[in-house]
């Protein structure tokens, strides 16, 4: 399955909201080469949104939420520590979990559905008998979940997180039922509107950002073998994987990688790339960060107070480190599903250039064709 298929219905959900608030496209007026422009919410014919639009909200969103966490900080980190272990049903059942695979598995039925829809041989090959269909639709959405957290048990050495607790696969298998066999599949069309689909995809960000932290980075930290929590490389390895390799590991089974090496890193992983830096520089658990960044901020006292500020700060805890990935994912998501615009292309050219600066490749990367004589 591509990454980029996944979920057909971030754009038709933005269109639905914007859509509510009336917001229309751009016109003119007058004739010649005297026309005045009304700038509204979306541009041209195309009904998108305007790039300004986009960052206006966007930025405005991000400013309102974290005013609103700045203010009761605090409890930002009770409330993230509390949300991550909320379970419902007697305690059956996970809830961040299950809103998780909500959309992991509403995401796969849709672009089966297209598959399906579109005459893929493979697809309907695999979906001929009940049975299969079953065992296409349970075993590709268990492993889109938790294909991160499974890597990450490989990596450790240990048993999957998933398995060792009743509540987190029993969410995994309300959320499949709910999608695939809810009496007149009204789950299913209710996840098409606004009204389910954005409380469900906002604790499902907040489920990803776990999934980099406390699913990820922090089982390293607290691995069985004790020369792995002590392992920098594995803290980051960790919080990566288990944050984007759900459609990896999916992927490597279905196209034996081919997949993987055709396309490039998908949205997941290049919002866990960042994130696990951000977490392990703001929390360094292993204490390795404290003298480089004294030592740096000393010498930028006078250059930039700011920065120096910034760098003699003490590592926060992992509760603040888990609300400020929280925060991040939230407003990386509503960017991308509400304002259609994607802020990780500004991350990645920072980083293109950055990496080009400290580490110029020397191979020679052109081909020129032989000359013929």
């Amino acid at each position: 399955m591509p990454p980029k298929q996944a979920d057909n219905t971030r754009s038709k959900l933005a269109d639905k909201i914007w859509a509510a608030l009336n917001l229309n496209t751009k016109q003119t007026k007058g004739v010649g080469a005297v026309q005045v422009q009304k700038v509204t919410w979306r541009q041209g014919n195309t009904g998108k949104l305007s790039t300004e639009t986009a960052l206006a909200a966007t930025f405005s969103f991000a400013a309102l939420l974290v005013a609103i966490l700045y203010q009761n900080f605090d409890d930002a980190m009770i409330w993230m520590e509390w949300i991550e272990s909320y379970k419902i049903f007697n305690g059956n059942v996970s809830w961040l979990d299950f809103c998780g695979s909500c959309i992991v598995c509403h995401g796969f039925r849709t672009s089966l559905e297209r598959s399906i829809k579109a005459g893929d041989q493979r697809i309907l090959n695999m979906c001929k008998t009940a049975f299969g269909c079953y065992a296409t639709t349970i075993c590709t959405c268990t492993f889109l979940q938790f294909g991160g957290t499974t890597t990450t048990g490989a990596i450790l050495g240990q048993n999957p997180s998933w398995l060792a607790g009743t509540h987190v696969f029993s969410a995994f298998l309300l959320a499949w039922w709910l999608t695939f066999c809810s009496p007149f599949d009204i789950w299913h069309n209710s996840m098409k509107t606004p009204w389910l689909m954005i409380p469900i995809k906002a604790f499902a960000t907040i489920s990803s950002a776990h999934a980099i932290t406390s699913w990820g980075m922090e089982k390293a930290l607290n691995a069985e073998h004790e020369r792995m929590r002590k392992s920098v490389w594995a803290a980051l390895l960790c919080g990566f994987t288990s944050g984007s390799f759900g459609w990896v590991v999916v992927s490597y089974f279905e196209t034996g990688g081919s997949a993987i090496v055709a396309s490039a890193p998908t949205w997941a992983m290049q919002r866990a790339w960042y994130l696990v830096w951000v977490y392990y520089g703001l929390t360094d658990p292993h204490g390795i960060l404290q003298h480089s960044r004294q030592a740096v901020g000393s010498h930028l006292q006078d250059i930039s107070p700011v920065l120096s500020t910034l760098l003699l700060m003490k590592p926060i805890s992992k509760s603040a480190g888990k609300v400020v990935v929280a925060t991040c994912c939230l407003v990386l998501q509503f960017a991308l599903d509400i304002c259609c615009y994607d802020l990780l292309i500004h991350l990645n050219r920072f980083f293109a250039i950055f990496w080009r600066t400290i580490a110029p490749l020397k191979i020679d990367r052109v081909y020129v064709p032989p000359k013929s004589d």
